[in-house]
């Protein structure tokens, strides 16, 4: 639902998967922040992906993006080691620009609407540090 768009009933979803898994696990709390995240509620989002015992590549790129529209210090460096550790892994052996990065993210990031131009403009942001750009660059097809 959060890739349709639909972020009231990806809400609900979310909600009806604690009743049946008391107990969330990392999982839950991904989907939720980044739920969060695309919904501009950061300070939320925060604090669910913090609560991730154990860090996939997205939920490190979300909880950056948070503390980095938060005005958090902490931001930039989440966002640096997020960076360094994507390109250790990259597939190709040598570490990516920022625009294979950017197309890399926007691959598995199919977000419809003003949240996903929000989303990649955060992104493009943190990739480009102090550059100021008032235009979101489109996702490639």
């Amino acid at each position: 639902m959060v890739y349709l768009g639909d972020f009231e009933r990806a809400r609900a979803l979310l909600d009806m998967s604690l009743h049946l898994q008391s107990y969330p696990d990392d999982s839950f709390y991904e989907d939720s922040g980044r739920l969060h995240l695309l919904e501009g509620s950061c300070e939320r989002a925060r604090i669910e992906l913090e609560s991730i015992l154990n860090d996939s590549i997205w939920a490190g790129l979300y909880l950056a993006l948070c503390e980095i529209r938060l005005g958090m210090e902490s931001g930039n460096r989440r966002f640096d080691r997020w960076r360094a550790r994507v390109e250790s892994q990259w597939h190709t052996g040598v570490s990516p620009t920022a625009g294979e990065l950017s197309a890399w993210i926007r691959r598995h990031h199919p977000l419809p609407g003003e949240a996903g131009e929000r989303f990649f403009a955060d992104v493009e942001a943190a990739l480009h540090p102090g550059e100021a750009s008032s235009e979101v660059p489109r996702q490639a097809s």
